[in-house]
C-alpha cells in the first residue's frame, strides 16, 4: 500500500496510540482549564480535510497561486459569518492563533517605539499585552494598568496612566480575570488622549457571540479574538476592525506576519462560526456562565474559607473563577495537581500581588466551557463545585472523589461515536496468557500491589482501588501514600490475569499495555518459555509504572529469571540476572494488532 493511502495507525503507531490515549483522557476525566473546548466533530472533520494541501497566499479573489477557486468561497464564507455574528465591517480570518492576532493588528496600527497600554501579567493581562519577554515588550514601550483591591481593573489608573503616558495603543482584553470591562470607558479615555483601543476579547468571545456579554465591536477600533476558547471551534485567531483599518490589517496580516494561510482551519472557522449563531449555542453559553457562578458560589463558602480558600474579587462574571489560595497550606501547583489526582484538570495562576513565583503561584484559574459542552447542568455544576471545594481541603478521601468525577464524566460521554483509532493490544501475563482487545476495553477498575512510584525515594506499597480511565495515572500523594509506605519492601504474591474479563485480587493491566519500542529490540525479542507452557513465546519488555516522569521501573524476563532495574524514559529491557517474580501488576505487553472504525453521528 501507498504511503500516500496508508492510515495513521499503520503508518506510525506510536503516534496513533498517543492520539488514543489523549482521546480516551478527555472522555474520562474533567476538563476545566478555561482556555480549552471541545470542537464540534464537523470542525474537526474539515480541519482534516485535503484542504491541508492547499497554498492560498493572498485573499479572496486576489491569491498568488492558481487553483484557489474552491478556496476562495470557503473564506469568504468564513469571513460573511463571523462579521455578522460580531457586527463587524472587516474580518480577517487567516491569524494563526490569538498572539498572531494581537501581533499585526499591532503591526498595523504602531511603529517600533511606540508606547501601549494593558493590563499587567500578573494582573491577569495577556503575554502580548507587553511582557517584557514578549514582542510586545521588546518592540514597544508598555506602561501596564491594574487591578485594585477589589480585584477589579482600576479604571482611575488607567485614565491617569494614559493622560501620563499618551499612548499610541490602548489594550482592553485579559487572560484571568473574573469581571466584565468597561468597553465605552475605555472608548473614552482612549479617545482623549488620541490612542486607538484594540480589545483582545479570546476568553469571552462565545458569551457575546450569545449576547451574554458586552459586545466590544461598536467600541473598538480592532477587536481580535481566538475561535478556540468559549467560541469552541479550531484553534486559531481572527481580526475584527473598522472598514477604515481594513488595508492596514490585511496587509499586517499578510504579507506582514504569515505566508499562507492554514486554509484547512479557516474551512473549521467558518464551521464554527455557524455554531455560534445557533440557538443550541447560545443555551450552552448561558450554561457556562451559570456553572461558573455556581462553582464561586460554592468556593466562598465558610468550609472553603475556613481552610484558607477564596475567590478572587468574591466571584465571577465570565466563565471562570480564580482561586485565591495566599492563605492555604496548598500553593498552585500543589492544588493543581490535587485536583489533577481526582480526575479534574486546570491550571494553576498568578494573581495579584502573588507572593510565589510564577511556576508555583498562589491562585487556579478554573472554567467551565467544555464541561457546559459536554452537555453539564446547574446539577451537575453544583457536584463539581463540591469534588472542588472537598478536594481543596487538608483531608481529603481521593477513591471517593475521584469516583464521583468518574461518574459525572459517564454521565456526560464525549465524543460517543467517535473511535478515531482503536488501537487493539496483545498483553501476555508473567504466566504467558495472551490477552487480546480493544485499548477502550482494558479493565478500569484494580486493585494495584507493589507499584514502584517515582514520586517516592524507594519502592512502595501502596493500594488504590478505583476506576482510573485509560491515560490518567492515579498520582499516589507525597503525604497519605509515599511518607507512610515508603519503607515497606515490595511483598511477593502470585501472579494474576489481566484482560478484558476484568480483574483478579492480583491486579490487571489497566495502564501496562503500552506499544513504546523499546530501544534493546534483541533483548525483547528473544524467545522464552513461560513456566507452564510448552511453546515459546516472544519476550516482551514490560513495566508496572509508566509516568510522565524522568524515570520509570521496567521488567525483563529473562531466561534465568527476572529483574528489577529503574531506567531512564525511553530505554529498554535491562540484562539477564537472576531475581524472583515480578509484582503482580506488572505485564508483558505488545501492541498486535489495530483496527479503524468510522465515527457515527
Amino acid at each position: 500500500m501507498s504511503v500516500l493511502n496508508t492510515p495513521l495507525h499503520e503508518l506510525d503507531p506510536a503516534v496513533a496510540a498517543a492520539v488514543d490515549a489523549e482521546l480516551h483522557r478527555q472522555q474520562s476525566t474533567l476538563e476545566m482549564i478555561a482556555s480549552e473546548n471541545f470542537a464540534p466533530v464537523a470542525v474537526m472533520e474539515a480541519q482534516g480535510s485535503v484542504l491541508t494541501n492547499k497554498y492560498a497566499e493572498g485573499y479572496p479573489g486576489r491569491r498568488y497561486y492558481g487553483g484557489c477557486e474552491h478556496v476562495d468561497v470557503i473564506e469568504q464564507i468564513a469571513i460573511d459569518r463571523v462579521k455578522e455574528l460580531f457586527g463587524a465591517e472587516h474580518a480577517n480570518v487567516q491569524p494563526h492563533s490569538g498572539a498572531q492576532a494581537n501581533a499585526a493588528a499591532m503591526f498595523a496600527l504602531l511603529k517600533p517605539g511606540d508606547t501601549i497600554m494593558g493590563l499587567n501579567l500578573a494582573h491577569g493581562g495577556h503575554l502580548t499585552h507587553g511582557m517584557k519577554i514578549n514582542f510586545s515588550g521588546k518592540l514597544y514601550s508598555v506602561v501596564p494598568y491594574h487591578v485594585g483591591d477589589d480585584g477589579q481593573v482600576d479604571m482611575a489608573e488607567v485614565e491617569r496612566l494614559a493622560k501620563e503616558s499618551k499612548p499610541k495603543l490602548i489594550v482592553a482584553g485579559w487572560s484571568a480575570y473574573p469581571r466584565q470591562l468597561d468597553f465605552a470607558a475605555f472608548r473614552r479615555i482612549a479617545d482623549e488622549v488620541g490612542a486607538y483601543l484594540m480589545v483582545d476579547m479570546a476568553h469571552f468571545a462565545g458569551l457575546v457571540a450569545a449576547g451574554l456579554h458586552p459586545n466590544p465591536v461598536p467600541h473598538a477600533h480592532v477587536v481580535t479574538t481566538t475561535t478556540h476558547k468559549t467560541l469552541g471551534g479550531p484553534r486559531g485567531g481572527v481580526i475584527l476592525s473598522t472598514a477604515e483599518l481594513a488595508k492596514k490589517i490585511n496587509s499586517a496580516v499578510f504579507p506582514g506576519q504569515q505566508g499562507g494561510p492554514l486554509e484547512h482551519v479557516v474551512a473549521a472557522k467558518a464551521v464554527a462560526f455557524k455554531v455560534c449563531a445557533s440557538e443550541e449555542f447560545k443555551e450552552r453559553q448561558r450554561r457556562t456562565l451559570e456553572g461558573a457562578r455556581i462553582l464561586a458560589e460554592r468556593l466562598v463558602k465558610d468550609d472553603v474559607k475556613a481552610v484558607g480558600v477564596d475567590v478572587l474579587s468574591g466571584g465571577t462574571d465570565v466563565h471562570l473563577v480564580l482561586v485565591d489560595l495566599r492563605d492555604s497550606e496548598l500553593d498552585g501547583q500543589q492544588a493543581e495537581d490535587r485536583l489533577h489526582e481526582v480526575g479534574i484538570t486546570v491550571n494553576r495562576n498568578a494573581i495579584p500581588n502573588d507572593p510565589r513565583p510564577p511556576m508555583v503561584t498562589s491562585g487556579l484559574r478554573i472554567g467551565t466551557p467544555a464541561l457546559a459542552t459536554r452537555g453539564f447542568t446547574a446539577e451537575d455544576f453544583t457536584e463539581v463545585a463540591d469534588v472542588i471545594a472537598e478536594t481543596l481541603k487538608p483531608s481529603y478521601d481521593v477513591d471517593a472523589l475521584r469516583a464521583r468525577v468518574t461518574a459525572l464524566a459517564a454521565k456526560h460521554p464525549l465524543y460517543p461515536g467517535l473511535q478515531v483509532i482503536s488501537y487493539a493490544f496483545l498483553c501476555t501475563d508473567i504466566r504467558g496468557i495472551a490477552h487480546t482487545g480493544p485499548v477502550s476495553a482494558v479493565p478500569r477498575t484494580c486493585i494495584r500491589r507493589n507499584d514502584p512510584s517515582s514520586l517516592c525515594t524507594t519502592p512502595s506499597r501502596w493500594t488504590a482501588s478505583s476506576a482510573e480511565p485509560l491515560g490518567v495515572l492515579p498520582w499516589p500523594s507525597r503525604s497519605s501514600i509515599c511518607s507512610r509506605s515508603a519503607s515497606a519492601r515490595p511483598a511477593r504474591t502470585r501472579s494474576a490475569r489481566c484482560g478484558p474479563p476484568g480483574c483478579s485480587p492480583g491486579g490487571c493491566a489497566t495502564r501496562t499495555c503500552w506499544t513504546r519500542s523499546p530501544r534493546s529490540a534483541r533483548s525483547c525479542t528473544a524467545p522464552w518459555a513461560p513456566p507452564g507452557t510448552a511453546t515459546a513465546r516472544p519476550r516482551r519488555c514490560c513495566w508496572a509504572w509508566r509516568a510522565t516522569r524522568p524515570a520509570r521501573w521496567t521488567w525483563s524476563r529473562p531466561t534465568s529469571g527476572w529483574r528489577r532495574s529503574r531506567t531512564a524514559a525511553g530505554s529498554g529491557c535491562s540484562a539477564s540476572t537472576r531475581s524472583r517474580s515480578p509484582s503482580p501488576t506488572t505485564w508483558c505487553c505488545t501492541a498486535a494488532r489495530h483496527s479503524r472504525t468510522t465515527p457515527t453521528a
